[in-house]
């Protein structure tokens, strides 16, 4: 019987069905993304750098949230996007989301 790992392949124990909103929501970190984070990155609007989190409440529906660099400065902006999706994916759990553990990894 094949061990429970990502090298295992797909059989039915070693699978979990998502629909496409689960699909939505557990995608990876994108290649062009240079924060390391899954659903963070860096933009430029104008003159001004933001950290932009985002995720989906539903499928096709996606939510961001922009964090000032010039206001917070860089580190706290990070920290703040980083949190703030963390939070916003919590509270979708808490309402049966479906966001995994290993969202991103």
């Amino acid at each position: 019987f094949p061990s429970h790992d990502k090298k295992a392949g797909y059989f039915k124990d070693n699978v979990r069905w998502a629909d496409d909103t689960q699909q939505a929501r557990n995608k990876g970190r994108y290649s062009n993304n240079k924060t390391g984070v899954v659903g963070v990155h860096r933009q430029k609007m104008g003159s001004r750098d933001y950290y932009t989190c985002s995720w989906y409440i539903e499928k096709g529906v996606q939510k961001n949230k922009n964090f000032s660099i010039n206001k917070y400065g860089e580190e706290l902006a990070f920290f703040m996007a980083c949190e703030y999706r963390e939070h916003q994916i919590m509270l979708l759990n808490l309402q049966g989301a479906g966001y995994t553990a290993s969202h991103g990894k």
